[in-house]
């Protein structure tokens, strides 16, 4: 590097809020290399080394690629020199772009030019530097202020009106060509969260809801956003089989948006000059109801809601938790019964106990056999479905459907990989792969074929599992008609039903 000349870097910068705003133009990537180097034009003691572009990225902060590059490069020795258009491209943070100029780059003896606000650093006056420079700083940190404060109030007055201003859709939607701020069902994403939901009321447990999907071959959320062309970036590209897992499953269930309400404002940005959220108390959520079409009725997500806090156990090796799991309680203590089972002579005899008396501290026990409590509910059931329109049995004929749909798409992708594995010998002779190439994608799309059979049995198999259905739709319909069954001692039960209504039993 010659010592009379100095090596420059042409730092460009443009955020998104440029972009849009009425300084897009005067501001675009073009307009400050232009400046930049009509600058540079006939002076021979300045060079440019390179051009470092971070095009829509904030000036809030420096945590920028081109940025970053441009100080290994300054720490390199290979520039010495640094030229912007105006003080705002080289950031708005009224501290931190003082610190640099005013401190850091003249120890290290760095040259920094600001064309447009006349500003070099070799020619500068002291006055210049300690007056000027900090006012205009302050101006450009002021500006950037003022922007993140209008965002966020447009951003808050479209979430109050229902508007969705997320980046992406939640899982089950997708967002309408013809409103970017409205949400519309996605088919094939709505019918696996209905599922989801189904198997839940089942008495499912979300570890196994994962199991089952992984088993089944759907796509997780974020690989089903990259199928589709989002950005996300994942391991879709080397895997046909996405992972689920009892977290992501549990997220579903918990979100209230799959009931048409749009729930936004979850968090908040700390500071303008902060990238960092915290989250809002729930209270503070902002809630619009019916802004897009339900995938889950309001009945079936408080259902879940319910179940999800009520704490209940699974038997060894068994997926799923009882019928009467999270209904069944002691009248005296309020804690929950216990299921236990009895093996005499060959028979196997189910009652539930007191939790409060099992664990030795206290009460009584309560006890009272499964089969009483089971024709009790029977006899309860047989009375509201005579009653009621909507009998939740019609759902089966859909769940089964659903299974069939999945089924026969399995199908066609193993048909998909037949083909492929079949054009390998073409595309060996037409010079498209080589020989090894060839080879290596014949096992993988034949192991593929494999994966897909094996799944296309199992779901056969469930498919014949009718009393599988029916226990979903005899758990859906003990939680839509009972809150809460308590069981005194002597064999007295106390259904307390979701219309608030009392109905006494007691064994004969």
């Amino acid at each position: 590097m010659q010592e009379d000349c100095f090596y420059a870097a042409a730092y460009l910068r443009v955020s998104r809020e440029d972009r849009m705003g009425n300084l897009g133009e005067s501001n675009s990537i073009g307009s400050q290399k232009a400046i930049i180097e009509s600058f540079v034009k006939g002076k021979e003691d300045i060079k440019i080394y390179d051009s470092y572009i971070d095009d829509g990225y904030s000036g809030v902060d420096f945590q920028r690629p081109a940025w970053k590059r441009m100080m290994e490069d300054l720490s390199d020795k290979k520039i010495n020199c640094i030229i912007v258009k105006d003080l705002s491209r080289f950031g708005r943070n009224y501290i931190e772009v003082g610190r640099w100029i005013q401190k850091i780059f003249p120890v290290q003896n760095i040259r920094f030019i600001a064309v447009s606000d006349h500003y070099d650093s070799k020619t500068a006056a002291e006055s210049e530097t300690s007056l000027l420079l900090p006012i205009k700083n302050f101006i450009n940190d002021s500006y950037c202020q003022d922007i993140s404060q209008k965002v966020r109030s447009h951003q808050q007055i479209k979430r109050e009106k229902g508007k969705f201003i997320g980046a992406f859709a939640v899982y089950g939607y997708t967002k309408s060509k013809q409103d970017r701020n409205q949400l519309v069902k996605d088919p094939y994403a709505a019918e696996i969260v209905k599922r989801i939901y189904q198997w839940r009321l089942t008495g499912i447990s979300m570890r196994i809801i994962a199991e089952y999907l992984n088993q089944a071959g759907i796509l997780s959320p974020m690989e089903y956003k990259r199928f589709h062309g989002e950005s996300y970036y994942t391991g879709f590209g080397t895997k046909v089989f996405a992972k689920w897992s009892a977290a992501a499953v549990k997220r579903i269930l918990e979100d209230e948006t799959y009931t048409g309400t749009l729930v936004q404002g979850k968090q908040e940005r700390i500071s303008y000059k902060i990238k960092k959220s915290a989250a809002k108390r729930k209270e503070d959520w902002i809630r619009v109801a019916d802004c897009h079409e339900a995938i889950i009725t309001k009945e079936d997500y408080y259902m879940v809601q319910k179940l999800l806090s009520i704490p209940v156990r699974t038997e060894k090796n068994i997926h799923k938790i009882h019928s009467l799991s999270g209904l069944l309680f002691c009248a005296d203590c309020k804690k929950q019964m216990i299921r236990r089972k009895n093996q005499y002579k060959g028979q196997e005899k189910i009652f539930y106990i007191c939790s409060t008396k099992n664990k030795g501290l206290g009460c009584s026990r309560h006890s009272i056999k499964e089969s009483v409590l089971l024709e009790y509910i029977d006899n309860i059931m047989t009375s509201y479905l005579k009653n009621n329109k909507n009998n939740p049995r019609q759902e089966e004929t859909i769940f089964y459907k659903i299974a069939k749909q999945e089924q026969e798409k399995l199908k066609k992708y193993k048909e998909e990989y037949q083909k492929l594995y079949h054009s390998l010998e073409q595309n060996i002779a037409k010079g498209v792969l080589t020989q090894e190439e060839a080879v290596s994608l014949f096992y993988f799309y034949q192991e593929q074929e494999k994966q897909i059979e094996e799944i296309i049995i199992k779901q056969q198999k469930y498919l014949e599992k009718k009393e599988d259905r029916q226990e979903y739709l005899w758990r859906k319909q003990n939680l839509s008609l009972i809150n809460r069954i308590e069981v005194e001692e002597g064999g007295i039960v106390n259904f307390i039903l979701n219309n608030k209504k009392n109905i006494i039993l007691k064994k004969p």
